[in-house]
């Protein structure tokens, strides 16, 4: 497995193309806007993209979607039934949160709201290759992708590099993001390596220390 980081968008959010997995089919883990640069990289290594897969729905995750199903059209994106409202009816639950906190972005960005998918994918206990471990608590429907040959987390916003994602976002909630931490240090080896939704990339013992938790 080959993995290419992208940090893209007006927050700096990571995404990462994972290819050479099954011959040159590639998937997308998050999709924010800026997302050309990643889209550029499938199509200079003649890779065909199989799917997005969304760690949360959060607009600054999402909103490179529509430029994503202009480019590879019929790509499938998968996301967790419980963030679905952020994606679906022109990105229902974003542009609640984006009025209430952000309202230059809304401004800025709602046209790319309106473009986002119709319909939508959701996660079953794996896809694709990767173990799906739900971790709520940044948002409703988190949730975290584990490749256990290649001892690799994509963590989204639920854990960075000493730190975790905001919980005073609408339908953020503190309590679960702090059982759903305690999920991952205690079911995953310390030498697991962590690919975060923001910042550089470090490992679930690098953070369980760190945290303390």
């Amino acid at each position: 497995m080959r993995i290419q980081p992208f940090s893209l968008g007006i927050v700096g959010t990571n995404c990462y193309v994972v290819y050479g997995y099954d011959g040159c089919k590639a998937l997308l883990v998050d999709a924010p806007d800026g997302i050309g640069k990643a889209a550029s990289f499938i199509q200079d290594n003649n890779l065909k993209l199989e799917a997005v897969l969304l760690t949360h729905g959060h607009f600054d995750h999402v909103l490179g979607l529509a430029e994503i199903s202009r480019i590879f059209p019929g790509t499938e994106v998968f996301v967790s039934l419980k963030d679905k409202d952020y994606i679906l009816s022109g990105g229902l639950l974003n542009r609640q949160l984006l009025s209430l906190h952000f309202p230059d972005i809304l401004r800025d960005f709602g046209k790319d709201l309106d473009e986002l998918p119709g319909s939508l994918s959701y996660y079953g206990q794996s896809c694709h290759g990767f173990e799906v471990i739900d971790t709520p608590g940044h948002t409703p429907g988190s949730v975290c992708l584990y490749n256990r040959k290649e001892s690799l987390l994509f963590s989204g916003d639920t854990l960075f590099m000493c730190g975790y994602g905001r919980t005073d976002f609408p339908n953020g909630n503190q309590i679960l993001l702090m059982q759903s931490l305690e999920k991952l240090f205690d079911g995953l080896e310390g030498s697991t390596d962590v690919l975060p939704g923001h910042g550089p990339a470090t490992t679930i013992g690098a953070e369980k220390a760190c945290l303390g938790l």
